[in-house]
């Protein structure tokens, strides 16, 4: 139990850092949707590394450590919501439902992928 737990603490760790650097790399970007960008691509790998590792039969650590951790904290529900709710409110409707879209078919799209990758 307590192994699984750190496996947990140190992927979420991980997957918060590598989060953290795909939205610091494109934070210079100077286009007004830059942070849907970086959203969107965290979550879209996210769901590739997960189909993938999902797809090769893995014990409970590793799931603990990669699935729930590493992928748990690389993508990031809430700020995609946020993000929405923010393009709904600012009366952006046309690009709150394409990003709400966009980001489903993306990322049901990279767990396809990921699944399929040997």
């Amino acid at each position: 139990m307590i192994t699984t737990a750190i496996a947990v603490f140190i992927g979420g760790g991980l997957g918060s850092l590598a989060r953290w650097g795909v939205g610091r790399s494109m934070s210079d970007w100077a286009h007004p949707h830059a942070a849907l960008v970086a959203t969107l691509a965290a979550n879209a790998l996210a769901c590739l590394v997960l189909g993938f590792f999902l797809s090769k039969a893995p014990n409970a650590r590793q799931v603990a450590w990669i699935a729930i951790g590493f992928c748990g904290g690389f993508s990031t529900f809430s700020t995609f919501s946020q993000e929405v709710l923010t393009l709904f409110k600012t009366g952006q409707w046309v690009t709150a439902l394409c990003y709400a879209v966009a980001s489903m078919a993306i990322g049901l799209a990279a767990l396809y992928m990921g699944s399929r990758l040997t």
